[in-house]
């Protein structure tokens, strides 16, 4: 029996995502971006017990974002606004067997997205000098082979 056993692989790929957000006043908020990854990932079989996984990736992506203001606003706020962003994705995930058919899995992944160099020319007023988007993803899952 081995007590520790480690894998790794390297993957790449194309990447095309859609944000959209309301806010309370009726303003509408809407991110695409789209290109590019590559990463990276690295498990452990610790005894029987499972696999201790770890990721991350890099993207380089064109960005859009879209802002189109709520009726108590102005309509010179609205911006539809191209961008160069950079993406990082990370995680950590643990694999195990319930049964010799069963299995299960928890993961945790966090996802950054930079979005610099802002250029809208139909805007009428500054654009920001980047837009920072951060989320996390956690999941538990469980598994049937048949």
């Amino acid at each position: 029996m081995r007590v520790l056993e480690n894998r790794g692989n390297v993957y790449f790929g194309y990447k095309n995502g859609k944000s959209e957000a309301s806010g309370t006043l009726g303003t509408d908020l809407t991110f695409e971006e789209d290109g590019f990854f590559i990463g990276a990932s690295y498990g452990w079989v610790i005894a029987d017990a499972g696999m201790l996984s770890i990721n991350a990736a890099y993207a380089d992506l064109n960005g859009n974002l879209k802002e189109v203001p709520g009726p108590s606003y102005p309509t010179n706020l609205a911006m539809d606004a191209d961008s160069n962003a950079t993406g990082l994705s990370y995680g950590i995930s643990w694999n195990g067997n319930i049964s010799e058919k069963m299995g299960y899995s928890i993961s945790f992944d966090a996802n950054d997205y930079e979005f610099d160099d802002l250029k809208d020319n139909s805007a009428t007023l500054a654009l920001p000098d980047k837009i920072e988007e951060t989320f996390y993803t956690g999941k538990v899952s469980i598994s049937y082979r048949f």
